[in-house]
Parts: structure tokens; sequence; C-alpha cells
């Protein structure tokens, strides 16, 4: 299909944007084969200017963040897919979804093993679950040294 399509994408951009307008309304609505297609063609800028969009209009909505951390982790975008995990861990953590987020938040800690802020974020969600004390963590064993 990219062969065909060539490399003037814009009157596909359209389709595509019109595509995701439609899957904001449905549940199930993957941006598919037309997204890959034009990812596949080098065209991953366009295709993650609209899942950003997409993310930002749809706050509380966890696909569009998994397909940017899809998108990223596909195109090796090593710049931005380290926020896109951090966006998706927030999200899943928000919705409740801790056994997720603290999937997504370990890879981010594998990716960036000096950020203080992924390390918080992982605490946090293995807090939630119970699976650390708030001792447990290096913020809570300076406090009780300094107690």
């Amino acid at each position: 299909m990219a062969a065909f399509l060539g490399k003037n994408f814009g009157p596909m951009q359209r389709i595509v944007e019109g595509c995701w307008d439609q899957a904001t309304r449905k549940s199930d609505g993957h941006p598919g084969e037309v997204a890959n297609s034009m990812i596949d063609a080098g065209e991953h800028e366009v295709i993650g200017k609209l899942l950003n969009e997409l993310a930002a209009s749809l706050p509380g909505r966890i696909e569009p963040l998994e397909w940017l951390v899809e998108l990223y982790g596909r195109t090796s975008d090593s710049f931005r897919l380290p926020d896109a995990l951090a966006h998706l861990g927030d999200a899943l953590s928000t919705d409740g979804q801790l056994e997720r987020a603290k999937q997504v938040f370990e890879q981010l800690v594998d990716r960036e093993p000096e950020s203080d802020s992924a390390k918080r974020k992982l605490n946090y969600v293995l807090r939630k679950m119970g699976l650390i004390s708030a001792e447990d963590t290096p913020r809570g064993r300076r406090r009780k040294l300094a107690g």
C-alpha cells in the first residue's frame, strides 16, 4: 500500500485524521494499516503529531498514549519514548491500572536508570500496590536516619 501512495501523504494525512476522529467515538479505534504504512514510509513525525493532538484532546483516554509509546518504540525514538512512557504510566496509575503502570515505569527506569523522576513514579505505584512502604524509598530512609 505504501508504494501505491508514493510520498505525497497530504491527502492521506487528512484521511487518517478523519479516521482518528471516528476512532475517538468508538472504543476500539486503533490507527491501523494507514498509519503503519505512513510510518513505514518515514512519515512518523506526522503520525506523532496527530497522536499527540489526539492524546491532548482526549484526557483520561489511555489508547492514544499507548499508540505514542508504540510509535516511538517502533521508530527507535529514544528522545520522545521516555516522555511517552511517563505519560502512559501516569494515566494508567490514575486509572487504577497499577500493575500495568508498574510495568511501564519499570521500563522507564530501565531506559533511564539515573532519572529520579522515573524512580519516584515507580516507587509511588509500588507504594499504592502495597509492595513497599514509604520507609523503603530513598526519601523515607533519609527521614528515618535524620529522625
